[in-house]
């Protein structure tokens, strides 16, 4: 018995909002009982009790509403106060949940056998809205990354190879002597990032946007360029022998670029027949016709 009074009353004075509910609750039946016997007053007393008595009554149901009002205003205060507490609250577990997971990337990077793990780290902390990773080194090759978010990240060393990256979004990322060769890339987003002896060979990278990059010694060697983006990208020593584009492929890149090798007039398209598909283009160096072959079908 004594526990559950406790209870009641740290329920009462531990938050106002309930304090003046229990007020409003007691303080209601007694001004009805009050006002109910005020009727018995219209006979049998003197003109001046009863006009002290309707005064009262008067200033008890003023009080009643100034109560009303008052619980109304405390509880959108005590609700407010409440949401902030429980959102920085919430905001803290998430913070501290964002280090934990990082911080087990850190531990298990040397760990072949615990890749798996670190995959699911990635996941869990995108779905938390944190996309910064130290990707340095890992090696993912066939794994699955569908929809994910790398923006700002580094990936120096990092192997991609052959793993799915579909509407991957890489942007304004560190990227030196990594692989994505054979990855699918469609629809991914690489803009304003910074690629250094990187290689895309025979990687799916249709309707992938490279905005504003820079690519320095890489390679797109027989990688399917189709309806990629490469406005005002700079390019140094990238090689893009046998890659499938769009027939304007050469016309966009002069247009388009920034500066760096002028891709336009290294390079030719040449037709070459799809069974099914009818044609497609590739791009071979200038004066390097005989290797029409090594593209076909």
């Amino acid at each position: 018995m004594k526990k559950n009074w406790i209870k009641f009353k740290n329920w009462i004075f531990d938050n106002p909002t309930n304090f003046f509910l229990v007020v409003f609750v007691v303080f209601t039946p007694v001004l009805l009982i009050l006002d109910f016997k005020s009727q018995f007053l219209i006979t049998g007393s003197t003109q001046q009790i009863y006009q002290d008595w309707r005064n009262v009554l008067t200033e008890l149901h003023g009080l009643w509403v100034d109560i009303l009002i008052l619980s109304l205003i405390v509880s959108i205060i005590d609700r407010s106060r409440n949401k902030k507490e429980d959102t920085k609250k919430s905001e803290n577990e998430k913070q501290e949940k964002i280090k934990t997971l990082n911080n087990e990337i850190d531990i298990f990077r040397e760990s072949k056998e615990a890749i798996y793990k670190i995959r699911g780290n990635i996941l869990e902390l995108n779905k938390l809205g944190w996309t910064k990773f130290n990707l340095n080194k890992l090696k993912f090759c066939k794994s699955d990354f569908l929809e994910s978010n790398f923006n700002h990240s580094k990936v120096n060393e990092t192997d991609f190879s052959e793993s799915n990256l579909i509407r991957t979004k890489f942007s304004e990322i560190e990227c030196f002597s990594s692989h994505f060769n054979k990855a699918r890339l469609n629809s991914s987003d690489s803009s304003k990032s910074h690629f250094q002896s990187v290689g895309f060979k025979e990687a799916k990278l249709a309707g992938s946007d490279f905005s504003g990059a820079i690519l320095l010694d890489s390679s797109f060697e027989g990688a399917d360029l189709r309806s990629v983006i490469f406005k005002d990208t700079y390019f140094s020593n990238t090689s893009f022998e046998g890659a499938e584009v769009n027939e304007n492929f050469l016309e966009e890149l002069e247009h388009r670029k920034k500066s760096g090798d002028p891709i336009h007039e290294m390079y030719d398209l040449i037709r070459v027949p799809v069974k099914g598909y009818g044609t497609s283009f590739r791009v071979i160096k200038k004066a390097n016709y005989n290797d029409l072959l090594k593209y076909k079908k």
